[in-house]
């Protein structure tokens, strides 16, 4: 294995950020401009060298039977230029107004060219030049997109009790159609801060801030993922070698349809809000409701096999999403050096694909878009624990003919006597049952901290407390792919004295106990200690005698523990059997010194 090759990878990458600014050259006026470049080469090279082999039997075999020089070169740039313009006036002391107007471009191309060479006339020099010349390959690859945007906002500010603000943007994207590229997205907000109105404060004096706010905005989405440069292109693929009149040869076609009036997704969000402040600012509660509305939705659309050929992006959809947020917080001292504060934050949003025009499909695994039903949402075959013996076996519905005793054991919802999809429908799924979303549902976090006689502590929780998660069969079966060695925790596999087991029985392949089913669904909520700083101011009198301002040593940590939900048998919704257990991820710790001169 280690005279059988190498391989190689270098990344050279620079990301700077360079502003030029102007100010007062009308008072109150404030220009702007800013150039944020990003460049980076990436080269690959790899080396297969043919090693004999030596076997007990007296065979000869060969590491690598054919030599080969692989290389690949790849050069990335974007580019991000901002023109921006700052105004700010004040009349009679009491009206403010601040307006800002900007104009922002932004590209990216990425270059690749990859080339391999075979069958090399020497074991031990790798280049392309000395290459069997009927084995070459080469490719190179293109992506582009840019965005252009001017926008602008006015904001309104009354004695600081009341609030208007509006804006508007005009967006461009190259990902869409000629005709259907720019699109105009305007937002209005106000508010209105109670507490400073007069009868306020007498009539409700232990309330320091109340402050009502609300706003209503629209903006776009041009792209479903990272994917969709050019569907508004019908674009030619090549196909597979083949052989014809002694000659290899190539086809083209079309493998995807084009998407000829694709334009934004146009993203509207209602909002009303809530501020409040009580016992001297002390403590602190705000709080919001949204509904937002994704109309024009971008998606992949599903369509029969009938059609033969992929699908690009297309506006088919409409998505409605609704949650609340609130933050509360508590900020106090006790005494002359001792200052402390802590804060929790909680919402929840829920999502609903109310419209979509493609063919709503019920499948295995995650949904992504089915109308009526949140987004990625898990179908999958509703497990009942494993078959204990061949009687349950032959009494149970038909799975596969390879299904035995340590087989999971699925519910036959139907009734026919067999575990099926079904037409793969919403009216006719078979025995797919709705396992929950990958969506997170009640997203908290919570921070704490002190101070006292130049030590600081603070510390940053976070977590998801209803969330589902589908285990791919592959990574937890043992020999599903034979490539895949078994982990430590599989050898708790079901055997006949051994029936109460974390696994099935283990095969190669897996057969039916791949099948995705609440077996493999996990719990995925979680909290986690995302952060957490001790540090040490030393006494000013120390630091002034070296000339420096102030001097603090600090310890961070970051990922520095979780607890998450994991299933222990199968995670059923109605009846789940969870363990709550602590595991090691990646973490980080670092040790500094700040000093201020």
């Amino acid at each position: 294995m280690k005279d059988g090759g190498a391989t190689t990878e270098r990344t050279d990458a620079f990301n700077g950020v360079f502003t030029l600014q102007a100010k007062d050259i009308v008072k109150g006026l404030q220009l702007k401009a800013i150039y944020a470049p990003y460049m980076d080469n990436y080269n690959y090279n790899r080396t297969l060298r043919t090693v004999p082999l030596y076997q007990v039997s007296g065979v000869t075999t060969n590491l690598n039977p054919t030599n080969a020089y692989y290389v690949t070169k790849q050069e990335t740039y974007r580019s991000n230029y901002q023109f921006l313009a700052d105004y700010d006036l004040t009349i009679a002391n009491d009206h403010h107004f601040h307006a800002l107007a900007g104009y922002q471009f932004e590209n990216y191309r990425l270059t690749n060219v990859a080339a391999s060479a075979r069958n090399l006339s020497s074991n031990d020099l790798f280049t392309l030049n000395i290459g069997d010349p009927t084995q070459y390959l080469a490719n190179d690859q293109i992506d582009t997109w840019a965005t252009q945007s001017v926008f602008g906002r006015l904001s309104y500010n009354y004695r600081e009790k009341y609030f208007l603000e509006a804006t508007a943007r005009n967006d461009g994207s190259s990902r869409l159609a000629p005709g259907y590229r720019y699109k105009l997205f305007p937002s209005l907000s106000g508010g209105w801060r109670v507490s400073q109105e007069p009868w306020f404060k007498t009539a409700v004096p232990f309330i320091n801030e109340f402050k009502i706010r609300g706003s209503i905005g629209n903006l776009g989405n041009s792209d479903l993922s990272n994917f969709g440069y050019y569907d508004y292109i019908a674009l030619i693929s090549r196909s597979t070698a083949y052989p014809f009149n002694n000659q290899v040869n190539y086809g083209y076609y079309n493998a995807t349809l084009a998407s000829p009036y694709k334009t934004w997704e146009n993203i509207n969000t209602k909002d009303i809000g809530l501020d409040m402040a009580f016992l001297s600012d002390r403590l602190n509660i705000s709080g919001d409701y949204y509904v937002k509305r994704n109309t024009n939705m971008l998606v992949q659309v599903k369509t029969t096999a009938m059609i033969g050929i992929g699908t690009s992006q297309y506006n088919y959809a409409d998505l409605k999403n609704s949650g609340w947020e609130a933050r509360i917080g508590w900020r106090d001292r006790i005494g002359t050096n001792f200052s402390y504060w802590l804060n929790g934050n909680l919402s929840n949003n829920k999502n609903l694909v109310s419209t979509y025009q493609g063919r709503s499909v019920i499948a295995e695994g995650v949904n992504s878009v089915v109308e009526g039903l949140p987004l990625n949402t898990i179908w999958g075959y509703k497990a009942a624990g494993l078959y204990s013996n061949a009687d349950e076996v032959a009494a149970g519905p038909f799975v596969s003919n390879t299904t035995g005793p340590g087989d999971i054991k699925y519910v036959d919802i139907n009734g026919d006597g067999k575990i099926n999809a079904g037409k793969g429908t919403k009216e006719d799924h078979g025995d797919l049952v709705n396992l929950g979303s990958t969506t997170p549902r009640y997203t908290y976090g919570f921070d704490f901290g002190f101070s006292f006689k130049g030590f600081d502590f603070s510390t940053f929780f976070q977590g998801v407390a209803k969330r589902e998660m589908l285990i791919n069969s592959a990574f937890t079966l043992p020999f599903v792919q034979s490539w895949r060695q078994p982990n430590q925790e599989q050898t708790d596999y079901w055997t006949p004295t051994h029936m109460d087991a974390r696994f099935p029985r283990p095969y190669p392949g897996g057969s039916s106990n791949t099948l995705t089913s609440s077996w493999w669904v996990q719990n995925a909520a979680y909290l986690r200690l995302k952060n957490l700083q001790v540090g040490y101011n030393l006494p000013l009198k120390w630091v002034s005698k070296a000339g420096l301002k102030a001097v603090r040593i600090y310890f961070s940590g970051q990922d520095l523990w979780e607890n998450s939900k994991m299933w222990l048998k199968y995670y059923d919704p109605e009846e789940p059997t969870n363990a709550s257990t602590s595991y090691p991820f990646f973490r980080s710790y670092a040790i500094g010194l700040n000093v201020t001169l």
